[in-house]
């Protein structure tokens, strides 16, 4: 697998790192598992993308549901770090409207806390 993740956590909120390729099949899918088991254990979830340098349609998919399983079980997923092709994305499909996009980590956390 080309997505590698790295987990710290601020009380109830946990953020993660990630790094690699967001693309179809293992990675986005280890994505929306990995944020999923991590909405289990705290109330918001902070995915920083600025260690992605490629992303496809699945890896914009898999941001979509990570959202969906968030709001279904009432907790937070917000992002940041997006840079270069990954950021051109998510604007170019205006995934921007959906998903809570911050330039940094602790305006991501403070939205987090904000919306608890």
């Amino acid at each position: 697998m080309q997505l590698h993740f790295e987990t710290r956590s601020y009380g109830d909120v946990a953020v993660l790192d990630c790094s690699g390729r967001l693309v179809y099949r293992e990675e986005a899918q280890a994505l929306c598992d990995r944020v999923a088991e991590l909405l289990r254990a705290y109330r918001s979830v902070v995915v920083n993308l600025g260690g992605v340098n490629v992303m496809d349609g699945a890896g914009l998919g898999s941001l979509v549901l990570c959202v969906e399983t968030a709001h279904e079980t009432g907790r937070n997923v917000t992002w940041y770090g997006l840079q270069g092709n990954v950021r051109k994305l998510v604007d170019l499909t205006r995934l921007s409207r959906v998903l809570d996009v911050f330039e940094t980590e602790s305006q991501a956390i403070e939205a987090c806390r904000v919306a608890a």
